[in-house]
């Protein structure tokens, strides 16, 4: 996402990695891995960012979005239980 502000552009882009303890195959149905997209798409639209990407591994989740300055902490800081 190329943001345009009065003296600057940017683009931030992030990758998150998420991978569960002793890499235990947690997200091991179809359910599972529809509910934990869903999960963070809902987040990434309560801070109005973009997922570029993303995609569920039994043991990994893997996302790619873009952000505005400082929002970018913000779905980093995401606690899922």
């Amino acid at each position: 996402m190329i943001v345009h502000e009065r003296g600057c552009v940017y683009n931030f882009n992030f990758h998150l990695v998420f991978v569960t303890k002793y890499r235990k195959e947690v997200f091991d149905s179809p359910e599972k891995v529809e509910e934990m997209k869903g999960l963070l798409q809902k987040r990434a639209d309560m801070s109005d960012i973009q997922i570029q990407e993303m995609e569920v591994m039994p043991c990994i989740l893997y996302t790619s979005y873009a952000a505005d300055e400082g929002i970018g902490a913000d779905i980093a800081g995401l606690h899922i239980n």
